[in-house]
């Protein structure tokens, strides 16, 4: 079976557009270099200038593909202008995959040399490659592009680094590869980040590969994370019994994914047993927040004492109305006063912006031209983290919260209000991914939505998924702790 059969298959996938009734076979945007012009022929028996103008002109959309990743990285996280800016430089990337789509294998050699330049380059190359079917020259050029160290100004101005670059790009496409290939990747583990990649790809699309993954970590991987979250992306209550040993890790990621992945087996009995050992470990926060009910909230306000970041992320996805003045607390710790901000809008709905400097990053001496990355938004407003902003912010809306209910943008918390949230400018990807999460483990919602899919595809998707809600055969009570869209029992 072909991953682009598996990857159709799943109604809200990646990019699939199966949901909104389009065929989604990449393959059919071959159609567009028809409506090029006629100088634009791909044979490489025309004229040697003809040849020349035909690399310059996919040199210079690959280029500008890579310029508009970079700045898709900016706007998403978080999209403060809404989810249709992204949609507008989301649109202008298609455009330029579908240019260098349309060169078919003239291009592979320019992708594999030149690619590799920057983190954008090795999104815009693997794309097109892997659209292509060709996964040896990916290989090639991801190993070119992980050979070179991420730039730190690019770094500290939103884009993603070069290997989280990579996984996106295998993500976001759908592979025109086949299965196996796939599986065998996965299966050798080992040092290779590029298995990261595909392990990523294979939780993102949800493909059928379980066992490979599983293979996988069994031969041992450097980093468990990636193939963590994929195994509990894809939900197989089989994979358990891989998951559960990584509980013990002692790195908090690790521990985590582990127990998100175990959340979302759709299995009672360890829904309940998780929630019953969610209590000083690591991993705690996680399941105190996904599966919790009203004594969860006095647990997730004693790790956030403790310092710990996540904790405080994790307290505004549970929402229980005893967190706020929790959470408004540890704004005054600078180290958790992001996380903070976030937590609060999530549980109140309010947004107490400040205008923030836009930092550009310099020029090297002597060259004129402006980094392709620099940010245009001008000026930047971001939610506030002041605790006296905040405060008073709270104090004009009268917002009333009782402890033991849930809230979500400052009502009773349901799947409506979640939908809300992810169309939220304000909101990071880590907690819209965390929300995403919510809906299938707390409400039954199993959509294949992902916090950095396509703006086009997160939209059409919500907008489905609202229309949807009032046919729900198990409705949850508003503010209530529930599991699988039933009152939660033993939680």
């Amino acid at each position: 079976m072909s991953l682009t059969k598996i990857y159709h298959r799943n109604a809200f996938g990646g990019n699939s557009r199966t949901f909104e009734g389009v065929k989604n076979d990449n393959r059919e945007n071959t159609s567009r270099s028809a409506t090029l012009p006629p100088t634009c022929s791909f044979d490489y028996d025309a004229r040697q200038m003809s040849v020349r103008f035909h690399s310059e002109l996919f040199g210079d959309s690959l280029d500008e593909a890579a310029a508009l990743f970079a700045q898709r990285c900016q706007y998403l996280d978080p999209p403060e202008a809404g989810l249709h800016q992204v949609l507008e430089v989301d649109n202008r990337i298609d455009a330029h995959l579908d240019l260098l789509f349309a060169g078919g294998t003239d291009v592979i050699g320019l992708l594999t040399e030149t690619a590799a330049e920057s983190a954008g380059g090795g999104y815009t190359g693997t794309r097109a490659l892997l659209r292509q079917g060709q996964v040896s020259a990916w290989v090639t050029l991801a190993e070119q592009v992980l050979a070179t160290p991420d730039d730190p100004d690019r770094l500290a101005m939103g884009e993603l680094g070069r290997l989280e670059a990579l996984k996106a790009a295998a993500a976001h496409e759908a592979w025109a590869g086949d299965l196996a290939e796939a599986q065998k990747i996965l299966s050798a583990g080992g040092e290779s980040p590029l298995a990261t990649c595909v392990a990523y790809a294979a939780g993102y699309q949800r493909w059928d590969v379980q066992e490979a993954l599983k293979a996988g970590l069994a031969a041992g991987v450097p980093d468990p994370t990636t193939w963590l979250w994929a195994l509990g992306q894809i939900g197989e209550a089989q994979s358990r019994d891989v998951l559960l040993p990584f509980l013990e890790s002692t790195e908090a990621p690790v521990s985590r994914a582990a127990a998100l992945a175990l959340c979302r087996t759709e299995d009672d009995q360890m829904a309940v047993w998780l929630a019953s050992q969610a209590i000083n470990q690591l991993w705690a926060p996680a399941v105190l927040a996904l599966l919790g009910g009203p004594r969860a909230a006095g647990l997730l306000a004693k790790h956030i004492e403790t310092g710990d970041a996540s904790a405080v992320i994790f307290a505004g996805l549970l929402g229980d109305g005893s967190l706020v003045p929790v959470v408004l607390g540890a704004m005054s710790n600078p180290e958790l006063a992001l996380q903070a901000a976030q937590a609060l809008h999530l549980i109140t709905g309010l947004a107490p912006v400040e205008q923030t400097e836009v930092a550009i990053v310099p020029s090297e001496e002597g060259d004129d031209e402006q980094p392709p990355f620099v940010h245009t938004l001008d000026p930047e407003w971001k939610l506030s983290q002041s605790t006296s902003t905040w405060t008073a912010s709270l104090q004009r809306a009268r917002l009333q919260f009782t402890p033991g209910t849930r809230y979500r943008l400052g009502t009773l918390a349901d799947p409506a209000q979640s939908l809300l949230a992810l169309r939220s400018g304000h909101l990071r990807q880590e907690l819209r991914a965390l929300v995403i999460d919510e809906l299938f483990v707390r409400f039954g919602l199993g959509v294949h939505l992902r916090a950095d899919q396509h703006a086009g595809r997160q939209l059409r998707v919500l907008d489905k998924l609202e229309q949807f809600l009032p046919h729900m055969v198990t409705r949850p009570v508003p503010g209530h702790f529930t599991f699988q869209g039933r009152r939660a029992v033993g939680l």
